[in-house]
């Protein structure tokens, strides 16, 4: 493999890590103008664009503001995109209504800043897209419309994500749930990382200053926090923690099925991993054939996918839905 698809694979379990520090900054220290990562310029997340639930059982949790447009410089190309965020928090094109409409079958899709859809337009997102080709080319005479509603949002763990299925998706009574992973569903556990990459920031005052980079250290607070958790907690106690997640939200779903789809940098140890802990489990699947979009070169030099690559996504995951029973009926040729 050329190296630079090794780079960025490396990047890759750090890049929700930088939005939690993002969040970090927001919850405690005043942000400053603009942020150099990895070489690259990034604009830091602004506090007036989050919400911060005082009703979650977790001390951190955020949530986009609805009823915003929300703009985010993509520097390196020299063009802003724009970000939707429709009244329930959702980065969406459209409201939809809690009461599912007839002859509709309903997806929830989920996962963190690569289900979002960084850095690329709300219309150009996966979900988006998915939603379009089910729609474009369906043949079901039981569903009339296909809704794929996005709960995604960056630096989510787990946890994270399950909190936000329960107060943003489960009144949907969503048909299917489709879960993008990319690879810090094995890593994060946000309420350790968040407050200790905040402490860092302040103790050492590295606040938004250029590091110098070396290839096993892309963002020291990053690495430093995850470092630190596991020399702390031990990397067993904190996978018990994580599956404990992942339970959590197997059983909060319920019978509703649900599709796992594994970005392909993730080592095949921790999706056999995964595997092991859903076996307990009904209606569960791993689809492994997504998209190689690294080496595709379908990505942003921050490693979260183009427009082009959220396409390939949506793609793969209506292909296997076409050839699945997920859906109960045939869909039309694409």
């Amino acid at each position: 493999m050329p190296k630079w698809p090794k780079i960025i694979i490396g990047v890759t379990i750090f890049i929700e890590l930088l939005a939690i520090f993002f969040l970090a900054r927001i919850i405690r220290i005043k942000l400053s103008s603009e942020n150099n990562i990895l070489g690259i310029s990034v604009t830091p997340l602004k506090k007036e664009n989050f919400l911060f639930p005082q009703d979650s059982e977790l001390k951190y949790f955020y949530e986009p503001k609805p009823d915003t447009t929300q703009t985010e410089e993509r520097t390196w190309f020299n063009s802003d995109i724009t970000y939707t965020i429709n009244s329930d928090a959702l980065n969406e094109r459209y409201n939809y209504s809690i009461e599912k409409p007839p002859d509709t079958f309903r997806i929830i899709a989920l996962g963190d800043s690569f289900t979002f859809g960084s850095l690329v337009n709300t219309r150009d997102t996966w979900p988006e897209k998915l939603e379009d080709l089910l729609n474009e080319h369906t043949g079901c005479k039981q569903q009339q419309k296909f809704e794929v509603i996005n709960l995604g949002v960056g630096g989510y763990d787990v946890a994270y994500i399950a909190q936000r299925y329960k107060a943003r998706g489960q009144k949907y009574s969503p048909d299917l749930i489709l879960w993008l992973e990319s690879g810090t569903g094995f890593e994060n556990i946000n309420e350790l990382i968040i407050p200790r990459m905040t402490k860092y920031a302040k103790d050492r005052d590295l606040g938004f200053k250029q590091y110098e980079i070396k290839e096993d250290d892309y963002y020291p607070i990053a690495t430093q926090a995850l470092n630190d958790i596991k020399k702390i907690y031990g990397e067993d106690t904190l996978l018990t923690q994580i599956r404990g997640a992942w339970n959590d939200f197997f059983e909060m779903r319920g019978d509703i099925p649900i599709l796992i789809a594994p970005l392909l940098s993730i080592p095949k140890e921790r999706v056999t991993l995964l595997d092991s802990w859903i076996q307990n489990y009904k209606n569960i699947t791993i689809y492994n054939e997504l998209p190689d979009i690294y080496s595709l070169r379908v990505v942003f030099p921050d490693g979260h996918p183009t427009a082009e690559g959220q396409l390939l996504i949506a793609k793969s995951m209506y292909a296997y839905i076409n050839n699945s029973n997920l859906i109960p009926c045939i869909l039309s040729s694409q």
